[in-house]
């Protein structure tokens, strides 16, 4: 229903900011082992959460629905900032979506 729709879009929308996009082969050089990491593949695995339980869920649970290691890794490291008050700040930024996630005190002082 739509319900379901919307947490859907939630989480979609979370992972997709959460994800680390791939870089410049310049870029890539400085930085050892950033391989693009795009954490909304496995939206799918998250149907029927809502987003504040995806933020609840830890490495274990994240294991068994099947993530790899390097996106578990990414996923709580972003679902750990969410629960802390962080909020993305919606602007569209081409590459770098996670650039936009502000520290609680940050978002607080707007």
């Amino acid at each position: 229903g739509m319900c379901s729709e919307a947490s859907n879009e939630a989480i979609l929308n979370f992972l997709k900011l959460a994800s680390r996009p791939k870089m410049g082969l310049a870029k890539a050089k400085q930085s050892a082992g950033q391989r693009a990491i795009d954490l909304s593949k496995h939206a799918s695995k998250f149907q029927g959460m809502t987003l504040e339980e995806l933020l609840q869920v830890n490495g274990a649970k994240l294991n068994e629905l099947g993530l790899p290691c390097q996106d578990r890794k990414r996923l709580l490291k972003f679902t750990q900032k969410a629960r802390e008050g962080w909020q993305h700040d919606g602007k569209e930024r081409h590459a770098q979506a996670w650039k936009g996630w502000k520290p609680p005190e940050h978002v607080a002082a707007r």
